[in-house]
């Protein structure tokens, strides 16, 4: 299922949680959704998935508006929150169960659907405990069951791997690419970039409401990676002040992508390789005090690219 999300605009008061976001997420596909606290990525997967309306803008999937026609999607659609209720009078099988009544599921279709999913998801050995008796990790097989379980063909989920251990997100992450080979498209938000890369195939990254870079992972690591070099110039320890006063003149330099301060000795310069030179000049024209410069090949990951078109601001 394609998703398309076109022009999204979402205000709360004086604040514009959604401001023109658009992207869009290929069938089959799984892709990260990521930017700092108070981006505006819960909203967005609010609004996809029909549990709100934007101001202006639309969501398509496979064409079909959400916005104007969402009780027609709502079964193409698997929204998963951060939690699961913590309720202590109703066992795993007997939430799954209701879930699959709620989606018209009868009879032997709805065995069959409940059996596949908990095989899927390994809630077998789970089905008399009470939500409240189970771990986080156990609380986030249940989530995934629940949305599942009408067989949905875009999946949303908010944070499913916060407070997960590494065994469990492993499981969690085969889980999701299974069901991404089976044509499921994933939309995701995660804090946990270094995993993401090992799962998503694109990436989408907000900040204060705006969209500041989408696309598929490859691309996106290769455009980032392919004109720029990282220069490493150490330099005599001076104080914070001074040096953050030389970084601030550098970073304005042409071809000049991020500068970040390393240690007390070095500082690091992202920059576009013709441009070198002209930094070089610049420093030797100001009296830099360096001992060396060392350039090395600039190998973009999703967590570099994160930092390097994010400032971290919240809204």
């Amino acid at each position: 299922m394609k998703l398309e999300v076109i022009n999204l605009v979402k205000k709360f008061g004086n604040i514009t949680a959604l401001n023109e976001v658009s992207f869009t997420v290929p069938s089959g596909e799984i892709f990260g959704f990521i930017g700092p606290n108070g981006a505006g990525k819960t909203t967005a997967m609010q609004i996809i998935s029909g549990m709100d309306v934007p101001d202006s803008g639309d969501v398509l999937l496979d064409g079909v508006s959400a916005v104007d026609y969402p009780e027609k999607l709502r079964r193409s659609i698997g929204y998963m929150p951060d939690a699961l209720p913590d309720a202590k009078d109703i066992t795993v099988g007997e939430f799954i169960a209701f879930y699959a009544s709620a989606f018209g599921l009868r009879g032997k279709a709805r065995s069959q659907r409940i059996n596949s999913i908990n095989e899927l998801t390994r809630l077998g050995e789970l089905q008399t405990k009470f939500l409240n008796q189970l771990s986080k990790g156990m609380k986030q097989r249940v989530n995934l069951a629940r949305i599942l379980i009408h067989d949905p063909g875009l999946l949303l989920l908010d944070e499913p791997a916060a407070g997960l251990d590494p065994l469990t997100r492993i499981e969690l992450r085969d889980i999701l690419k299974g069901l991404a080979e089976q044509g499921k498209t994933v939309l995701l938000s995660s804090h946990i970039l270094s995993e993401l890369e090992d799962l998503v195939t694109g990436v989408v990254i907000i900040e204060k409401g705006r969209l500041v870079e989408n696309g598929m992972l490859n691309d996106l690591i290769t455009r980032n990676s392919s004109t720029d070099t990282l220069d490493t110039i150490c330099i005599d320890t001076i104080p914070g002040t001074v040096l953050g006063s030389w970084l601030s003149r550098i970073e304005e330099l042409d071809g000049v992508r991020a500068v970040r301060a390393e240690k007390s000795r070095s500082f690091a310069v992202v920059i576009e390789a013709d441009k070198i030179p002209g930094l070089l000049k610049f420093i030797a024209e100001n009296n830099f005090p360096f001992a060396s410069v060392r350039r090395t090949a600039y190998t973009a990951s999703l967590e570099k690219i994160f930092i390097s078109n994010t400032s971290g601001e919240v809204q």
